[in-house]
């Protein structure tokens, strides 16, 4: 039997409310969801044997490893994201946005362009069930999440004209950031290369904890173990696909924040001269990545070993130069 493939399906919905409290202040709150349907699942276990209640021999031995596409992916988000919005105020202006929210899925992005290439799992899981250690939290799941901007036209002037030309026309400009950490799955290498031999080119086996072990790494954890391989069933001693879900842990938070200085000179009625500063990553705050979650990493498993770069700085967005310390621009600009 051929089954059909569909184009998977989202529906979206939001509601906001918004409330101004005086002349130049609004406040507003906005609830987000969605859910999406007949997402796109990569099973890889269509001719596989030999392991975690798999079929002792092939099914068909003409073949080896076959994988299937399926529809039976799905997915939802629900958030609520809280604003204040100040309009300009002795020259003050600014917003602050509060954003809780939940993501869930059983493969991110259809396990197509994955999401984290160190962390994200892009195929299902167990061929008995998508749903028990699949559906978790997404790649990108980021519970709480908080971004502020401001501007300040600092109000500094003097009675003589040559004096409030240097005093005057400065402004102060900044952004912060700040999020908890991306989820993460500890995964057991050792028995997933043992099997891929049975059929199961791209079998995934999760890390089975043999006692209480914490869900969250900080950063402490580059110097302290978040947790350790006794803490697991031995790496390549497992016998099954995993006991709990995909991402059930999760790495440290984000913060980093960006201050801008400018002075603004008039040179002639038409003509406008600026000088100024960007500092990227101002309070050179280093932020670290997952720690290392493969069992046969040996003495370096739960470990942060690698920080991030931030979203922001003079070469663009996620650039993949080393620009997680700070980095200060001096510019000029002329307008006319």
């Amino acid at each position: 039997m051929v089954s059909q493939l569909r184009n998977p399906k989202y529906v979206e919905w939001n509601f906001e409310v918004e409330h101004r409290l005086n002349s130049k202040t609004v406040v507003s709150a906005n609830y987000v969801g969605n859910k999406g349907y007949d997402e796109l699942v990569q099973f890889p276990y269509l001719n596989g044997f030999g392991f975690g209640g798999l079929p002792t021999t092939p099914i068909d031995t003409r073949v080896k490893s076959v994988t299937q596409l399926q529809n039976t992916g799905v997915s939802n988000y629900n958030g609520i994201t809280v604003s204040l919005q100040e309009q300009v105020t002795h020259g003050l202006s600014g917003r602050f946005n509060y954003t809780y929210a939940h993501a869930l899925d059983d493969i991110s992005n259809g396990g197509i362009l994955p999401y984290s290439l160190s962390n994200s799992i892009i195929y299902q899981i167990s061929p008995f069930s998508l749903r028990s250690l699949n559906y978790s939290n997404a790649d990108y799941d980021l519970r709480h999440s908080l971004s502020a901007s401001y501007l300040w036209d600092l109000p500094f002037k003097a009675s003589n004209s040559l004096l409030n030309k240097a005093v005057g026309g400065w402004e102060v400009s900044g952004t912060f950031f700040y999020h908890t950490g991306f989820p993460f799955s500890v995964i057991d290498g050792t028995s997933m290369l043992a099997n891929q031999g049975k059929n199961m080119q791209f079998i995934t086996v999760l890390g089975s904890p043999t006692t209480t072990v914490p869900r969250q790494c900080s950063s402490s954890a580059v110097t302290t173990p978040c947790f350790t391989t006794s803490q697991f069933v031995p790496a390549g001693a497992a016998t099954t696909f995993g006991t709990i879900p995909r991402n059930s842990f999760r790495g440290p938070g984000y913060f980093n924040t960006d201050l801008s200085l400018r002075k603004n000179f008039v040179v002639r009625e038409h003509y406008g001269f600026m000088i100024g500063a960007n500092a990227y990553n101002i309070l050179n705050h280093v932020n670290f990545a997952n720690p290392v979650a493969n069992l046969n990493a040996g003495s370096s498993f739960g470990t942060i070993l690698s920080t991030v770069n931030p979203p922001t700085s003079p070469y663009g967005s996620f650039a993949a130069a080393a620009v997680d310390a700070r980095i200060v621009q001096v510019i000029a600009k002329l307008t006319f």
